[in-house]
């Protein structure tokens, strides 16, 4: 999943919910359903902050804050050929980043200006896909990204009332293998806020991958350059997310995410050997860290 990439890459973040009103529950049951207007965009501003250690036996533990703003764009574009939802473009900005840290310069991070373009479908029951990329540029925000978070979560295919939880789908990436992923969302009350009635909704998450470095930074720009010759890279990384949304009940769509993510990992790389003497085995290498992150994602109007 794209935050243990985000983890790798050090990409973590920070913010807070405005404080709303609240409605009366209603007394019928509250059907969350994502709805479609074509070529209608949202944007979405999202705000970072976190800290990466990386533990190191001979230096000691390497701390690097970071922090940064992002901008995110989902285009509705046309039906799908099935009916069944949208087909939809994303675009992220980096607009602002700073890392800091004695190893803060070793480990890639995205560039002021760096964009980033993804397609994929969505459907009536926030069910993402997300199309493959011609190239990849990981080191700005995407899709996957907005899922991990809960900026766009599944809903059931059920009438909910305040109490009521359920099991939340992450879209399939092709990078990561997932051994072991639980996230649950929970519709906790309803409020109104600037006139629109909304619901707001908890999410846990736990998840434990592997992510395929090689198949991940594949036209990976930066984030592949930056890296040693390697026979393999592997990130074996556990997480554990506790979010907050406020989602319109009329449309389905998500106005806010205040997010805290704990996660380990362990990558594990093996150097190539040198290729004149086709013998020597590449020097396998261990590296355990961990991550803590605050996000906000803010609906911008």
């Amino acid at each position: 999943m794209r935050n243990s990439l985000n983890a790798s890459l050090i990409l973590l973040s920070f913010a807070a919910l405005a404080v709303a009103s609240i409605a009366p529950a209603s007394a019928e049951g509250i059907r969350l359903k994502r709805s479609f207007v074509e070529n209608e965009i949202t944007k979405y501003k999202v705000e970072t902050t976190g800290t990466h250690v990386i533990v190191s036996p001979l230096l000691g533990d390497q701390e690097i804050q970071e922090k940064g703003v992002f901008s995110l764009d989902i285009k509705t574009l046309t039906v799908t050929q099935e009916a069944k939802g949208y087909n939809i473009q994303a675009d992220s900005l980096v607009q602002t980043y700073e890392k800091t840290g004695p190893m803060a310069q070793m480990v890639p991070g995205p560039k002021v200006g760096d964009r980033r373009t993804q397609q994929g479908t969505l459907d009536s029951f926030n069910n993402l896909t997300i199309a493959k990329e011609a190239k990849t540029n990981l080191l700005a925000y995407g899709l996957e990204d907005a899922s991990t978070i809960g900026l766009i979560i599944t809903f059931p295919d059920r009438d909910l009332k305040v109490g009521d939880s359920w099991d939340v789908v992450l879209p399939p990436n092709p990078a990561v293998k997932v051994s072991e992923s639980q996230y649950r969302a929970t519709l906790q009350s309803e409020r109104t806020i600037d006139g629109v009635d909304v619901v707001l909704v908890s999410l846990i998450g736990k998840a434990k991958s592997t992510v395929d470095m090689a198949k991940a930074f594949a036209n990976g720009g930066e984030a592949t350059a930056a890296l040693p010759p390697l026979e393999k890279a592997l990130m074996m990384v556990e997480v554990d997310l506790k979010a907050d949304l406020v989602i319109e009940k009329a449309t389905g769509k998500t106005r806010s995410v205040t997010a805290t993510i704990a996660s380990k990992e362990v990558t594990e790389l093996q150097l190539k050997g040198d290729p004149t003497s086709p013998a020597t085995k590449g020097q396998d290498i261990s590296i355990p860290s961990t991550s803590t992150a605050k996000f906000t994602v803010t609906l911008v109007k």
